[in-house]
């Protein structure tokens, strides 16, 4: 699966949010994706079961704990 021009209307009224993004299926199944940022140069890439990099650095979770919602009540 490909959309080569992500965020069209981004792009059409001349806003730096557009990326090109592809996916990689087996039947039901994505095993790859890929979003390349062509203005920021940044490449995201995440494989079933093998994580996912920046620019090949590898991405983690946030180690911060989850917000509670009730805690402004």
């Amino acid at each position: 699966m490909v959309d080569p021009l992500d965020g069209t209307t981004n792009f059409a009224h001349g806003y730096p949010q557009v990326s090109v993004s592809i996916a990689l299926r087996r039947g039901p199944q994505t095993l790859l994706g890929l979003v390349y940022d062509p203005i920021r140069e940044e490449l995201f890439v995440a494989r079933r079961g093998g994580g996912a990099t920046l620019n090949d650095q590898p991405l983690a979770v946030s180690t911060r704990a989850p917000l509670r919602l009730d805690a402004a009540r």
